[in-house]
């Protein structure tokens, strides 16, 4: 066991290869992110509160629709894909794309032809059936293609799927906002062109391929579809637990608090780049090195864990501290009391990372019916906090309702994950570690100045010190390399 535990060669190539790939999708989605920040000024004042409170809802339902049509068939395709040993690689590729796009059409229609009746009742605009229908089918086709690029190993081509898909929705959005429409169309039309790009740049299997049988047995189909079955109830979970907040906040108070919720809600989850840019990474990796050695992995998947969990928790300190200053440099001031929220999103954010690290141990042992038990309890705490807390306090009602509901599943889920296959990660030590971030969030939320970017230049040399501090106590060893490469470049240079 301890032949296996001292791999520092095994560990290093793993994290360099989770590590390279994460940053570059990190750093991509960071860019888009930046386009937002630089397009907000813009459109909150070219479009009203009411026009993203109904742009969020509209954008709930493609999600919830989405989902449920996918039912789990991406996690299955990556699982069965590795898995060389019972079923051909090409054999489940077909099947797992001709079963979305078949789920997907069919949702879609469905979709289509109720949106009158779910205008009528939600007070939304008609116009939009036939767009969410078309939406609903490019979000999953657009799944599809991302997971077969990590599949893949297509990192760069993801990157730049995320860049141009950035770019084109940010310029479809200002464009259609300034001369055409300054209504919720903008903003939905934004989110089409981000299901768009992906698909037009990463690609799919042939196309001849996908109209011929898949060569599966109507048990290979099952056994493929089974794998990730628990995702088609999960997965609407997910969105009662993320997205039903804003419903909840429509019907006790009014489309404009929907969208000032809103704005806060999208930048407090600045964070989940990262976890998209990692998780995106971490479960093909964990699933190949899980068939190259079990007990091996334990080893060398926890110690990655720990520093995955330590980074999320960096992330949501950043995004705290930041968070509410960047609202109010930016945003109109009918949008700042969003800043309020941003601290327990973020939190919701980090925990969802958390979430999704302990759940592919469950993709792995192929257990991911196990998870049912964890995502029901969340959404039923969801539901009855939302109902109690929302009258009461309003948005951050809601915004309490989410980071508390996401932490209780976030540790059954980890509890879960641990007994049925324990990843040997410093827990102690991890724990000490998320206290001291937690308490430099507490002290790093409010503004430090009255202008909000000397308030961000003030925070900035605190969150480096923090960053700093996490890194030598989870990673003395990267730490200590990165310094000895610092150190030699500068030697090499006065050379």
């Amino acid at each position: 066991m301890a032949a296996i535990e001292a791999q520092p060669e095994r560990n290093q190539t793993l994290i360099t290869r989770i590590g390279s790939a994460s940053l570059q999708l990190a750093a991509c989605n960071a860019v888009v992110r930046l386009l937002s920040l630089i397009s907000m000024p813009i459109l909150t004042h070219l479009l009203a509160p009411q026009a993203y409170g109904t742009a969020a809802m509209v954008g709930t339902i493609m999600s919830l629709v989405s989902v449920i049509a996918l039912a789990g068939m991406d996690m299955s395709y990556v699982r069965a894909y590795q898995d060389t040993s019972i079923l051909a690689s090409s054999n489940v590729e077909a099947f797992a794309w001709r079963y979305v796009l078949g789920s997907g059409f069919l949702a879609a229609c469905i979709l289509g032809l109720a949106w009158p009746l779910i205008a009528h009742v939600f007070l939304l605009p008609e116009y939009l059936g036939a767009v969410v229908a078309l939406g609903t089918i490019l979000s999953l086709v657009s799944t599809m293609t991302q997971a077969r690029a990590r599949l893949n190993s297509r990192y760069r081509a993801m990157s730049l799927s995320i860049l141009v898909a950035g770019a084109a929705g940010t310029a479809i959005s200002l464009g259609v906002a300034q001369w055409w429409h300054q209504t919720e169309l903008p903003l939905v039309l934004a989110v089409l062109t981000g299901y768009l790009v992906p698909v037009l740049i990463l690609g799919s299997p042939p196309v001849v391929r996908l109209f011929h049988f898949s060569g599966l047995s109507a048990t290979e189909r099952w056994h493929v579809l089974s794998i990730g079955l628990a995702g088609m109830i999960t997965a609407p979970i997910y969105w009662v637990m993320s997205s039903l907040d804003r419903w909840f906040l429509g019907f006790f108070t009014d489309a404009a608090t929907v969208g000032i919720y809103s704005m806060g809600y999208s930048v407090a989850i600045m964070g989940m780049m990262v976890n998209t840019a990692i998780l995106s990474v971490w479960t093909p990796e964990t699933a190949k090195e899980f068939q190259q050695n079990p007990e091996r992995a334990q080893w060398v998947l926890g110690k990655i864990a720990e520093r995955l969990i330590a980074g999320f928790a960096c992330v949501w300190l950043a995004v705290t501290a930041g968070g509410g200053d960047v609202i109010r440099m930016l945003a109109s001031s009918s949008f700042h009391e969003a800043a309020s929220i941003v601290p327990a999103i973020a939190a919701a954010v980090m925990f969802h990372g958390v979430v999704h690290v302990a759940n592919a141990t469950f993709l792995l042992m192929k257990r991911l019916n196990l998870t049912l038990w964890f995502w029901s309890f969340g959404a039923l705490i969801s539901i009855a906090l939302n109902l109690i807390l929302i009258p009461l306090w309003g948005m951050r009602g809601a915004a309490i309702a989410q980071v508390t509901s996401f932490c209780l599943l976030a540790v059954g889920m980890v509890l879960g994950a641990q007994w049925l296959y324990p990843l040997k990660a410093e827990w102690r030590r991890l724990s000490y570690v998320l206290t001291g971030i937690i308490v430099a969030g507490f002290f790093m939320f409010p503004s430090w100045h009255k202008a909000s970017y000397v308030s961000l230049l003030l925070k900035l040399p605190v969150g480096v010190m923090v960053v700093v501090v996490v890194a030598f106590s989870t990673s003395p060893e990267l730490l200590r390399m990165a310094v000895q490469k610092i150190q030699g470049s500068m030697l090499g240079e006065k050379r």
